[in-house]
């Protein structure tokens, strides 16, 4: 799990996102899902937004979905 100590001083924000983008940039994207929010999502069973995609370094998906329709479709 990753966690940010917003707002204590020796926390990366507001660079979080481009360091943890660093750090991971070279995990799969599974992994990466896993670590910035997947499982303590699993963990504390706390649902995650289906919406508003999340994209990697390399425009992959990380997290949440492209199509909104998708999840009506599935409902």
């Amino acid at each position: 799990l990753m966690e940010e100590d917003y707002p204590h001083c020796d926390s990366l924000w507001p660079r979080t996102q481009s360091v943890v983008s660093g750090c991971l940039k070279d995990l799969s994207p599974e992994t990466q899902q896993k670590l910035t929010w997947k499982n303590a999502s699993d963990l504390f069973r706390f649902p995650v937004p289906l919406f508003n995609p999340i994209y990697g370094p390399d425009n992959q998906l990380i997290a949440g979905i492209e199509d909104e329709d998708a999840v009506f479709r599935k409902l």
